[in-house]
C-alpha cells in the first residue's frame, strides 16, 4: 500500500511540475532556470531509474507536444530528452546517494547532453558532412554562451528534485513507523 502512494505522490509531483513550468511561461515572465527545468523528469529518472525515466521524459515530450505545448514533435529534441533522463537513472549511484551525487549527476548533464543533442540533431537533419568540425564549433560556442545557464538550470533541477525526493521518503518513513506501531 505504502509502495503504491510513494509511486503516486512522485509521479502526480512530477507531471504537476513539468506541466506548470511548460504553461507558466504563457502568464508569467519566469527566469530561464525555472522554464526549462527538468524537475520532473529528474524527480521520475531519480526515484525509478533510467528505462522508466526514459519512458517518462518520452511520453511527457509526446503529450505536450501534441496538445500544442512545444513547437511540434522535432525527433532530435525527444530523443535528446529521453537519453537526458535515461543519464540520471544511470548516474544516480545507490552507494553515494545524496547532495554530493545529485550535484554531480548535475554538472555531468550540463557537459554530456549539449554534444547529445548536436549529434541528434546533425543525423536527424542530414548535416553529416562536417560533421566533427561542426560539433566541436557549436560544443564551443556552447561553452561560451550557454554552458552556464544550463549548469545553473540543471543544478537548481536536481537540488529540488532531490529535496522533494527525500521529503516524500521521510513521509513516507514516517507512515511507515506509524502502521507498524
Amino acid at each position: 500500500m505504502i509502495r503504491k502512494k510513494y509511486i503516486a505522490a512522485i509521479l502526480f509531483i512530477s507531471v504537476t511540475l513539468s506541466v506548470a513550468t511548460n504553461i507558466a511561461p504563457i502568464f508569467f515572465s519566469l527566469p530561464k532556470w525555472i522554464y526549462l527545468n527538468i524537475v520532473g523528469t529528474f524527480l521520475i529518472s531519480y526515484s525509478f531509474g533510467p528505462i522508466i525515466g526514459g519512458i517518462y521524459a518520452g511520453l511527457l515530450n509526446l503529450g505536450l507536444n501534441s496538445v500544442g505545448m512545444g513547437s511540434g514533435i522535432i525527433i532530435y529534441v525527444l530523443l535528446t530528452q529521453i537519453v537526458e533522463a535515461g543519464l540520471i537513472g544511470l548516474l544516480r549511484i545507490k552507494r553515494m546517494q545524496g547532495v554530493l551525487n545529485t550535484l554531480l549527476i548535475g554538472f555531468l548533464l550540463s557537459i554530456v547532453i549539449k554534444p547529445v543533442s548536436i549529434t541528434f540533431y546533425n543525423v536527424f537533419n542530414g548535416e553529416m558532412d562536417g560533421f566533427m568540425n561542426n560539433l566541436s564549433s557549436m560544443y564551443f560556442q556552447y561553452y561560451k554562451t550557454g554552458f552556464t545557464s544550463n549548469l545553473v538550470t540543471y543544478l537548481i533541477s536536481a537540488i529540488t528534485a532531490y529535496a522533494i525526493y527525500e521529503g516524500i521518503n521521510k513521509f513516507i518513513m514516517k507512515r511507515k513507523e506509524e502502521i507498524i506501531l
